[in-house]
């Protein structure tokens, strides 16, 4: 139970009245992290840890999260459970069965189970596994929980921390819908940025059909595994002197502009939404911005790697931008209702940490009656080794078959491109088959 029943509220920030939206459609979702607990660490220290970051973080203490906005707890009791796993795969298999909860109302919205089990070598050891509801945190978030809960070492004020509310307050003034036609910063940079082009205009998806006109429509899922690892893809980046996120975005943008001969492409990017100094800021600061990569040779991945990496660092500075606020602003440039060129923007989402507990079941084919807006690729890192590349798209808008080959030739130009880099040759090697 709360040990308080004193609410307090505060308007929804822009990302969450994105997922209210989508809540009414396609139901709640969770986002979760599993994590080793140190050695070194007892469950009463890693108790005291979470609720000194309970009492300082407010996006912990939301029980409530509609339209009308959020509502926080004075204070809450800590949602943790224990649980124990034995076998090698144990835990995985805990994290399979359980990262997916129902939050009562009036409750928090996460939880964090500490399970006892046994290492590799039969020793006694001990993991975690938070679960949060997607409408209060982002994936950063959870970076963030487990980096403080491990080592013990709060992030500076400066750097955000505990500041969620002042964040969604100064978001809301900064980006102020209703004073879209005055002069702003930021209205001044997206325009410069994008040059005319539409914040959500069509990419180019080469290979990729129409659906049939009696295609039923909804959300479809497709995954496929990528045998390309972490560390091979961190030393082509250092080679590179770029980001693995970057070498990503990079790949995607080189592999589009071979397939259609498009030097001027246009994607759009998850990404933390924090500046400096809400860099340390726990909640759902996690938003989308385009970024358009103009560049003559853009087929060639050094020159992809240059555009991109030039690109980025002026979206940096700018990434807390909201998408609506984007979509308000750029209004009329280009058609972006559901029926026209703007359904098929990409939307490259590359995960900032290894995902664990993925299983067959996770690369299976899914579909929900949820009707998307644009294209998604999903690159997420896992813990086991390798990359898992997921693509959502609409089955009444796209051939789901021709999008499947479309993310097997995203996937291979990933493994050849990144391969291409460390190789002494320079020799692009054979794609998977």
């Amino acid at each position: 139970m709360m040990t308080s029943p004193a609410l307090a509220s505060g308007p929804l920030s822009w990302q969450q009245e994105s997922v209210v939206r989508s809540a009414a459609t396609c139901g709640r979702e969770c986002l979760w992290t599993a994590f080793e607990i140190p050695s070194d660490v007892s469950n009463d220290e890693l108790i005291s840890r979470l609720g000194r970051l309970v009492r300082r973080e407010h996006s912990l203490r939301i029980v409530a999260v509609d339209p009308a906005g959020v509502g926080y707890a004075d204070a809450i009791e800590l949602p943790i459970r224990y649980a124990r796993c034995s076998g090698p795969g144990g835990v995985p298999e805990f994290v399979a069965r359980n990262k997916h909860v129902e939050f009562a109302s009036g409750r928090p919205r996460w939880q964090l189970t500490i399970i006892d089990h046994r290492d590799p070598a039969g020793r006694p050891a001990r993991s975690a596994l938070a679960v949060f509801d997607f409408m209060i945190a982002d994936m950063f978030s959870l970076a963030l929980l487990r980096q403080e809960l491990c080592t013990g070492v709060a992030p500076s004020a400066k750097r955000g921390a505990g500041r969620y509310r002042e964040w969604v307050v100064r978001q809301r003034a900064e980006f102020d819908v209703d004073a879209v036609d005055a002069v702003s910063t930021a209205r001044a940079f997206w325009d410069e940025h994008l040059g005319g082009a539409s914040p959500s205009g069509s990419t180019p998806l080469p290979g990729v059909d129409d659906a049939a006109p009696d295609q039923v429509g909804g959300t479809v899922w497709l995954s496929v595994p990528v045998p390309m690892s972490a560390a091979d893809l961190a030393a082509a980046a250092r080679r590179a002197k770029a980001t693995p996120y970057t070498l990503a975005v990079a790949s995607v943008a080189a592999t589009i502009a071979t397939g259609t001969a498009e030097d001027d492409v246009t994607l759009r990017v998850i990404n933390s939404g924090r500046v400096p100094d809400a860099a340390a800021t726990f909640g759902r600061l996690a938003t989308s911005t385009p970024i358009r990569l103009n560049r003559p040779g853009l087929a060639g991945f050094d020159v992809a790697v240059a555009e991109v990496r030039a690109a980025w660092r002026r979206v940096l500075p700018h990434q807390h931008t909201p998408w609506e606020y984007l979509r308000t602003v750029c209004a009329g440039r280009g058609v972006t209702e559901w029926e026209a060129a703007g359904q098929r923007q990409l939307v490259v989402n590359f995960f900032p940490a290894p995902a664990d507990g993925l299983g067959a079941a996770d690369f299976a084919d899914k579909r929900a009656d949820l009707r998307m807006t644009h294209v998604e690729l999903l690159v997420v890192p896992l813990v086991s080794g390798g990359f898992m590349f997921r693509m959502m798209c609409d089955s009444g808008d796209l051939d789901v078959e021709s999008v499947r080959r479309f993310l097997h030739v995203l996937a291979d130009g990933f493994t050849a491109h990144v391969r291409t880099v460390l190789s002494e040759d320079g020799r692009v090697p054979e794609p998977r088959r």
